[in-house]
């Protein structure tokens, strides 16, 4: 089994065990769809626990699911899970074609649409108003390119590639 991180629990919410979620999908669908979460401090140490309920909820501008697990009946519980990683089975979540994993992204080579060099993708990362790539540059601080159509051209996760337009003064 090949577990991926899915997002991570934060505060409890209400007396009956229920948890905030943070996602870390762009397609909260594929969330939903998970019938198991695997849920510890790493991928290696983490615990496989039953979804009864999930819903959603914003709050102070922030989008968070509500997970009720089936072991977690209390407070008391749902509290020892704050702050630990949520893990899912790949297999288990429902993806396009058109779709990919992050995991898939990282480390693939970074060039613009004239075939240029630009780094490598380090990381994915959650900004206030969009998602952005991590460009790691050689001798040079990492430059942030935002995930928007006119910046990404194409994303080839089998090819371990990603093509970007980037705008005169972004790297």
């Amino acid at each position: 089994m090949s577990l991926i991180r899915v997002g991570k629990l934060y505060k409890t919410h209400g007396l009956k065990g229920e948890i905030k979620l943070y996602p870390e999908s762009e397609d909260v669908a594929n969330v939903y769809a998970l019938k198991t979460l695997h849920i510890g401090k790493s991928e290696k140490r983490a615990i496989p626990y039953q979804v009864e309920s999930w819903r959603e909820q914003t709050a102070k501008g922030h989008f968070f699911l509500l997970v009720k697990l089936k072991d977690i009946q209390s407070i008391e519980q749902a509290e020892a899970l704050q702050n630990l990683q949520v893990y899912a089975d790949e297999q288990e979540i429902p993806i396009a074609d058109d779709e990919y994993f992050i995991h898939d992204i990282l480390g693939a080579a970074a060039v613009d649409k004239e075939g240029n060099h630009l780094g490598k993708i380090k990381d994915y990362v959650a900004l206030p108003t969009y998602f952005a790539f991590q460009i790691e540059r050689p001798d040079l601080p990492d430059a942030l390119i935002p995930d928007i159509d006119v910046f990404v051209v194409e994303v080839l996760p089998e090819e371990k590639k990603v093509v970007f337009n980037p705008i005169e003064g972004m790297l």
